[in-house]
């Protein structure tokens, strides 16, 4: 019995543990220009400081997700969208942040 929990816990482990390709890309865009892409595999952050003082901070869990985690912006809106993913069907694939003119798409191709 302790055998087969064993081998069930090995093979949660190996099943959630994320691939390179798991969950594509995030695309950033500043102005409606490409910024940078984030492998959504990775955790890593990325700020974008622009001249006239807007701030905007992108976050990747490593699992699949990116988020806006914080905006200089008044509304909020984009930072309220929360985590958004590639493998979730209910989402437009799309953060915005309209104010700051930065925005991020999820595609499923990986880097």
């Amino acid at each position: 019995m302790a055998a087969g929990a064993v081998i069930l816990a090995l093979i949660l482990i190996v099943a959630m543990r994320p691939t390179k390709n798991a969950g594509g890309l995030a695309t950033v865009y500043l102005n409606a220009k490409e910024y940078a892409r984030l492998p959504l595999y990775k955790a890593d952050t990325l700020s974008i400081e622009q001249e006239n003082g807007q701030v905007n901070v992108i976050e990747t869990d490593g699992l699949g997700h990116v988020r806006m985690l914080s905006s200089t912006c008044k509304n909020q809106l984009c930072v309220h969208q929360g985590w958004l993913g590639a493998q979730e069907a209910d989402n437009s694939g799309w953060i915005v942040c309209l104010p700051n003119g930065v925005s991020i798409q999820i595609t499923e191709d990986g880097p």
